[in-house]
């Protein structure tokens, strides 16, 4: 005897493993976008202070359409343009220092292994040449980057520091290193 029950119509044989996967395709992808959409500032504790990312700067006459750009506000209520992922940013800062020197400040901030990959990316090839210092989601000034940089397990960010600010990203650098990258991994291992 021959059974005569279908759990699908016929026109659907085969079309539903496809579209089960095409579904989670999708819901996949749609998560993994809003994963990124925050960066660096969505991704950790509230109480998170001192995060530096170095953003390279949009051409002015680029249009402002999709998500590859953003506006990041200033101290005086304007805005500055800037790519969406900045080149560099605290997820990378293993330990930073504060130096004064002759007048000058700066922050030195260390690398791990993935930060020197992405610092040597962003410095050969078609190097940037200009990026927007940012700290904890403000515009602080503009750095341009000298050519020809050798040190790769460092980036040296001199500019207009204030003494209080440039001591306190130094001294949370290892802190919010941990709590950018608590989840495992190579990154997390680093430190151990």
């Amino acid at each position: 005897m021959h059974s005569q029950h279908r759990i699908l119509p016929y026109r659907w044989k085969g079309r539903g493993l496809r579209l089960l996967f095409s579904l989670g395709a999708v819901l996949l992808a749609a998560g993994g976008c809003r994963t990124f959409s925050g960066l660096p500032w969505g991704r950790g504790p509230d109480d998170m202070d001192g995060i530096v990312a170095l953003y390279p700067l949009v051409d002015p006459r680029t249009p402002s359409t999709g998500r590859l750009f953003r506006s990041v506000p200033d101290e005086h209520g304007g805005t500055v343009r800037v790519r969406a992922f900045p080149i560099i940013w605290s997820a990378s800062f293993y330990t930073a220092q504060a130096v004064e020197q002759n007048g000058e400040r700066r922050l030195d901030a260390f690398l791990d292994p993935h930060g020197r990959m992405l610092w040597q990316q962003a410095r050969t090839g078609r190097p940037v040449e200009r990026v927007a210092v940012v700290v904890d989601g403000v515009f602080r000034f503009f750095l341009r980057l000298t050519p020809g940089e050798t040190r790769w397990d460092r980036v040296s960010i001199p500019g207009p520091w204030r003494a209080e600010e440039l001591r306190r990203i130094a001294r949370r650098a290892t802190e919010n290193y941990r709590a950018i990258n608590r989840k495992g991994g190579y990154r997390s291992a680093f430190l151990e």
